[in-house]
Parts: structure tokens; C-alpha cells; sequence
């Protein structure tokens, strides 16, 4: 169970890091593109008075331009975070599981090694493996019901498989969103959180002598002992309440259906009777 949990962070940390650095990599020149692209555009549309008195090819061409940027500009950030998000969130599922099965193979293998060495003494041994045959059946559950949930709301799974760069930023912009809304439907109906802080973001607090670790990270100027003093950056989230359905589908561990293939029959013609 210990190499199970650290498993479960490592794998976490993991992927948020490597993420990160891609979301960092991805964020950096966007931003730095955007800057370069206001700095040339705002002086040359400051000196029109009148975008009719430019040449009407000149004139389509900066407005899309300025179009182009001010929808960038307002969805670049939130679909490249989102995206690392989601990403993120996939392959530590996918490592999470895979890390798992190979603990429990390890461990079925180990005690097999143990029954095998000859006893010293004749204290009867009993070997239960059923516990960790449940919880890697429970794991498996839980996450294919999730993934299940939010497949079935919002596509979550087209949603990563799809090549995002044959669309332009407005359509992303408008398909994010859409998705966000199915996806936050399906979050609060199944899972119920609160925020570690009930004071909002930017307010004053103060952080006493023995606070939890794992609820309150430290940033900034940390030196000597608490109380310290500090601003709330981010309030923090806790999971209260998880209410998943009661699992009805197959448990064949080989064939997890998340979502079943569609197939529409087209209408017969006469003729083929």
C-alpha cells in the first residue's frame, strides 16, 4: 500500500512537471508573439484616423489581423492551461494504472518466492492476496468510471485525441467552452469540493504555529518561525464528497468499454430486396 501511495505522488509530480514545462515552452512565445504583434499594430492603427480612408484590401487585412489578436489575446492563455490541464490529468491515469499493475506483479511474485523457501518452523503461514486483488479491481473501477462520466458529457477522450492545430483559435475558443460547461456539469454532480480558505484570493491572513502542510503551502519570504503573516494566492481545493454511480458495466480487465462505437444503418433500396 506505501509503494502504491508513492507511486500515486510521483507519478503526479511527474506529470505536472514535464506539463508544465511543455505549457511554459508552449505559453512563453505565444505571449512574447502577441507583444511583438501589438507593438507594430497599435502605432499603425493609432495614425489612421478612418479605416475607410485606407485601400479596401489594406484595410480587411488589418482588421482580421486586429480581430485575429484580440481573440488570441482572450482565449490563448486559457486554452493552452486548459489543455496542459487535461493532458496532465490523462497521463497520470495512465501511469497511475500502469505503475499499479506492476506493484501487485511484484508483489505476487515476491510471496510466491516466500512459499516457496522451505519453513524453519511450524507456525502455519497464511498468505491473503484477495485485499489487493479488490483494491486493484476498485482502482481500476473508479477510474473508468470517471473516465466514462466525462466522456459521456462532454467527449473528453475526441476532446485529447483531436489534432487542435487544423482549427483556427475562434473555433477552439467556442469548442472550449462548450466543453468547459459540460465538463463543470458533470464535476458538481459527482464530486463536491471547498475551498481550504474561505477568505478570497488577495485578502490578509495569518498562518499560526502547527497548520497542516498539506492544506497550506508557504511561498515568498519564509524565514524564522510562525505566525506569519501573508496574502492568499490561491485558496486551495478539498475533496468533501464523491458520489460515482453504482458500477453496472462489464469487468473484463482486458475490454474496458468507456464508450461504445456508432454505427448509423443507412436505408435499403428497393432494388436490394
Amino acid at each position: 500500500m506505501k509503494q502504491k501511495t508513492l507511486w500515486s505522488w510521483q507519478s503526479f509530480f511527474l506529470c505536472a512537471f514535464f506539463n508544465g514545462l511543455l505549457g511554459a515552452a508552449i505559453f512563453v512565445p505565444f505571449s512574447k508573439g502577441l507583444s511583438v504583434v501589438n507593438q507594430y499594430l497599435t502605432p499603425l492603427t493609432s495614425q489612421v484616423k478612418s479605416m475607410e480612408s485606407l485601400p479596401p484590401e489594406l484595410g480587411q487585412v488589418l482588421t482580421q489581423i486586429k480581430d485575429l489578436v484580440a481573440i488570441a489575446d482572450q482565449y490563448g492563455t486559457i486554452i493552452i492551461w486548459g489543455s496542459v490541464a487535461v493532458l496532465t490529468l490523462a497521463l497520470w491515469l495512465s501511469l497511475l494504472l500502469t505503475g499499479r499493475r506492476r506493484i501487485e506483479k511484484a508483489s505476487e511474485e515476491a510471496k510466491k518466492s516466500v512459499a516457496a523457501t522451505p519453513a524453519v518452523t511450524t507456525r502455519k503461514e497464511v498468505v491473503t492476496p484477495e485485499p489487493q486483488k479488490k483494491s486493484k479491481e476498485e482502482t481500476l473501477t473508479a477510474a473508468f468510471q470517471i473516465l466514462s462520466i466525462f466522456q459521456r458529457q462532454g467527449r473528453f477522450i475526441d476532446f485529447l485525441k483531436e489534432d487542435l492545430s487544423l482549427y483556427d483559435d475562434a473555433q477552439v475558443g467556442a469548442a472550449v467552452r462548450n466543453l468547459q460547461e459540460s465538463w463543470k456539469k458533470a464535476f458538481q454532480e459527482y464530486f463536491t469540493v471547498e475551498p481550504i480558505f474561505k477568505e478570497p484570493e488577495g485578502s490578509q491572513v495569518t498562518i499560526s504555529a502547527g497548520f497542516d502542510a498539506s492544506k497550506i503551502k508557504l511561498t515568498g519570504e519564509v524565514i524564522g518561525e510562525p505566525p506569519f503573516e501573508g496574502v492568499v494566492v490561491h485558496r486551495g481545493w478539498k475533496l468533501v464528497k464523491v458520489d460515482l454511480p453504482v458500477f453496472t458495466g462489464s469487468k473484463q480487465a482486458e475490454e474496458w468499454v468507456i464508450a461504445p462505437a456508432e454505427v448509423e444503418i443507412q436505408k435499403r433500396d428497393s432494388t436490394d430486396a
